[in-house]
């Protein structure tokens, strides 16, 4: 059964609250509180909105009215969507970041948050429910690597070869490497003959998505192990 576009039971666990908090606790130096900080500011005093989020917000307008939240932050007070130099004032979103700030991810995962996340969710029907959250752990997986030759004017040769890291399943890394591999074969210069190029790069993004649509998902849910898959998709063979 395919999973709805928009609907309530599409969500899943929203996990880069935990990570965040993991990498701080592995790599940062910085007080949890400081990194928040900016975030909390410019939702509490508001940002111009940009070119590219004006035509976001341009594409939904019937999405935006129905949803309570999506209205009392993207619309203004005449009902009327953000425009490009408007300011976009997210007054609920500053309120949760000020409480990771203080409470750090504990506080999206377990208490008011969560419970209220549940509340919503079930109210438009879905199934996301608060222990979903209390249950949530980050896994650290290793990235997937793939390399590719480049034209290059710089080196003896003309060409070079760059390793390229991704991120693993279920993100889309995996598509990017997909993509690159497709672009990169035959050697292309765009210097000589960017339509060319620009074909190439066209053709890979579209064998790419339909790869995607094919076989990417859950990694404990392939029909095959994680790393054959990846081989399959990246190797030469497929490549071509």
């Amino acid at each position: 059964m395919a999973v709805p576009l928009r609907s309530p039971l599409s969500g899943t666990v929203p996990g880069c609250v935990q990570a965040w908090e993991d990498a701080w606790k592995s790599w940062g130096r910085l007080p949890w509180a400081d990194l928040l900080a900016p975030a909390v500011s410019l939702a509490a005093e508001g940002f111009p909105v940009s070119w590219r989020m004006g035509r976001v917000l341009a594409r939904y307008p019937a999405l935006l009215r129905a949803d309570p939240g999506l209205r009392a932050t993207y619309l203004d007070a005449e009902g009327t969507r953000l425009r490009a130099g408007q300011t976009c004032r997210p007054v609920a979103l500053g309120k949760k970041l000020a409480a990771l700030a203080r409470g750090g991810a504990r506080a999206f995962y377990q208490g008011r948050i969560a419970d209220e996340l549940e509340r919503g969710v079930a109210a438009a029907g879905g199934a996301l429910a608060a222990a979903d959250l209390h249950e949530h752990r980050s896994v650290f997986a290793d990235p997937y690597a793939l390399e590719i030759e480049i034209a290059d004017p710089t080196a003896p040769t003309g060409r070079n070869v760059l390793r390229v890291y991704e991120q693993p399943l279920p993100s889309q890394g995996l598509l990017l490497l997909v993509m690159l591999g497709l672009a990169s074969r035959g050697h292309p210069d765009p210097l000589r003959d960017p339509f060319e190029e620009l074909h190439r790069q066209v053709e890979s993004k579209k064998i790419a998505f339909a790869m995607k649509e094919a076989f990417f998902t859950d990694p404990d849910r392939l029909p095959l192990g994680e790393r054959a898959l990846v081989e399959a998709l990246t190797n030469g063979e497929t490549m071509r």
